[in-house]
């Protein structure tokens, strides 16, 4: 069997289909294969991720551009699809003869769409068109039965801001779940999805969609459950809730959990040194001068050991010692924005009055937001007892 050739570089692929510009259905219907070669989505649904939009493009450097466009497909995890397959003569190197798709969208194209010539574009012009409304339908309804099951109406805050921590489109002040979460949780998280018997990586789209919900569930309940995150529940959803606080909260997980592997690695120096000064203990017992040499390569293994971990950790010490000057400095010029904010309005107020219409409107404003300033001014007299890990000096 001949091997087949290399296909086409995903940049070749979109810009290729960019350049048909709008295309007019036998229906008189239009539609755009490519939306933007340089932001990457699927062909089909449409689906996008923020970890793809990276680096910036310059203008009239069209070298530039053109790589860091191929890189960001590279790095999208969408797959190259057929159009006419390889067994039907389709070529293997003619970007058109390609489209870029999720890998559910591939699974299903294949499924759905079978031609063996270009005449019958028609075909895949209209799977194209009509897949992201039928993706949609599929999803919600997938979702609305997830949520009831799950009776997510009662922590449809929490659930939402944990989805978001799971694929990392939440806000660009907040990390992946994975940064807040210790090692045990993790296991956690890993368990529930073992009972839930789903696993990441499947071509068919309701089977993504479960292990996504499943793992956004679980960190749910186990990041979000204290009660300093009862808040959540209590206000309007992710667009009203106070993110400050959120953020402040998180932030000092993320403290804790980088002190606690520091406390790990202290743990672990010290087992090692307690197993040296046993093998030493030994040595004098049995007075086996033999083993002089084997003790002391063990020795050395060892010192060079501890040597490697105390520079590990004072590299994480300085990490964790600068992190919390810039948590502080955040929330700081949160504080000077918001106080600003606040003149503003009580001079709005004060102009108009608070009974009319607009002194109204402005009233719940500056209601909301002197909360918010009061919850940071919180954070920051406590920042120095609570944030600061044991060790540090204040």
């Amino acid at each position: 069997m001949a091997k087949r050739e290399k296909p086409p570089e995903f940049i070749d692929i979109a810009y290729y289909w960019h350049d048909q510009g709008l295309i007019t259905l036998d229906d008189e219907s239009l539609l755009h294969p490519m939306v933007d070669y340089g932001e990457p989505s699927c062909q089909g649904c449409g689906c996008w991720h923020t970890s793809t939009d990276f680096d910036e493009f310059k203008s009239g450097d069209d070298k530039h551009n053109k790589d860091l466009a191929n890189h960001r497909w590279n790095y999208s995890g969408f797959e190259k699809s057929h159009i006419i397959a390889h067994g039907n003569g389709g070529s293997d190197t003619d970007p058109s003869n390609f489209l870029i798709l999720c890998r559910s969208c591939h699974y299903d194209f294949d499924k759905e769409v079978y031609i063996d010539d270009k005449d019958e574009l028609d075909d895949v012009y209209y799977w194209l068109r009509d897949r992201s409304q039928i993706v949609n339908k599929r999803r919600r309804r997938f979702i609305d039965k997830f949520e009831k099951d799950k009776n997510i109406k009662k922590c449809s805050n929490k659930f939402f801001i944990a989805q978001g921590l799971v694929n990392n489109s939440l806000s660009k002040d907040l990390y992946t779940h994975d940064h807040y979460l210790f090692e045990q949780e993790m296991e956690d998280v890993e368990s529930h999805l073992k009972d839930a018997k789903v696993k990441f990586g499947s071509n068919i789209l309701e089977r993504q969609l479960k292990w996504h919900l499943e793992k956004s569930f679980a960190v749910m309940n186990i990041l979000l459950d204290g009660d300093e995150f009862k808040f959540l529940d209590e206000q309007e959803f992710w667009f009203g809730i106070d993110r400050d606080k959120l953020i402040a909260l998180l932030s000092l997980r993320k403290l804790l959990k980088d002190g606690d592997e520091v406390i790990k690695l202290i743990k672990n120096l010290r087992r090692q040194i307690k197993e040296t000064n046993g093998l030493l203990l030994q040595l004098r017992g049995d007075l086996i001068w033999a083993s002089i040499d084997e003790v002391v390569d063990q020795l050395i293994e060892v010192k060079k050991k501890i040597t490697e971990d105390e520079e590990f950790l004072k590299k994480i010490y300085k990490t964790l010692k600068h992190s919390i000057p810039e948590v502080i400095e955040y929330f700081s010029e949160r504080r000077k924005e918001e106080q600003t904010k606040l003149k503003n309005m009580e001079n709005f107020i004060t102009k108009h009055g608070e009974d009319s219409s607009q002194g109204q409107e402005y009233l719940k404003s500056f209601e909301k937001s002197k909360r918010y300033c009061e919850s940071i001014e919180t954070f920051l007299q406590e920042s120095n007892e609570h944030l600061l890990p044991v060790g540090v000096d204040k």
